[in-house]
């Protein structure tokens, strides 16, 4: 039989300076940071509302071993499906 190779696509964005992709099946939305309501926790840094529902927001750049990039400020919000 003949292999068909399956075809994904990728969001690519941008990350204190570094380039990342995610699969863009599992995106959801992308949002301004504006609307992010910081929140005091130590795992998340803040919730935003989409669609009724109330969604923790967490900083990657921490996670990834990524240091801080002085005046560099995140434009959009990336709203992700994850299994948990």
């Amino acid at each position: 039989p003949e292999r068909v190779a399956s075809r994904k696509d990728y969001l690519a964005f941008r990350l204190h300076r570094r380039d990342f992709a995610i699969e863009a099946a599992v995106v959801r939305a992308i949002l301004p940071v504006a609307m992010l309501r910081i929140i005091r926790h130590p795992a998340l840094t803040g919730i935003v509302l989409h669609a009724g529902r109330e969604i923790p927001v967490v900083d990657l750049a921490p996670r990834l071993g990524l240091e801080p990039v002085p005046g560099l400020q995140p434009k959009v919000l990336i709203v992700v499906e994850q299994e948990i």
